[in-house]
């Protein structure tokens, strides 16, 4: 994902525990710049401190099974469960001042 002219990007691997906590924030590979824009470390350390602090609707794991019968079927959840995930994010700095979030 290139970044606009003049614009820092920061993508970010965030872990999130059973209860949808933030348990990790790395660098991901989303948004990886052979050469860094300035204060690029001051924008991963604003973009890490702020994902930190969100809260997530955790990841759910169902055990589905299909039911047929009288010429209908349809999907019954038999057993769920929560489970952690882990996704990437992307955040563009841009030079009008504004944070735009991406993937």
């Amino acid at each position: 994902m290139a970044a606009k002219a003049g614009a820092a990007q920061v993508g970010v691997r965030v872990t999130v525990d059973a209860q949808g906590n933030v348990t990790a924030v790395r660098p991901s590979m989303l948004a990886i710049s052979i050469t860094p824009p300035a204060f690029a470390d001051d924008f991963r350390e604003a973009v890490e401190g702020a994902v930190r602090q969100w809260k997530f609707r955790p990841a759910r794991v169902e055990d589905i099974e299909i039911v047929t019968g009288g010429g209908v079927a349809y999907s019954r959840v038999l057993h769920t469960e929560t489970v952690e995930a882990e996704f990437d994010l992307a955040f563009t700095f841009t030079t009008a001042g504004k944070v735009e979030a991406g993937k």
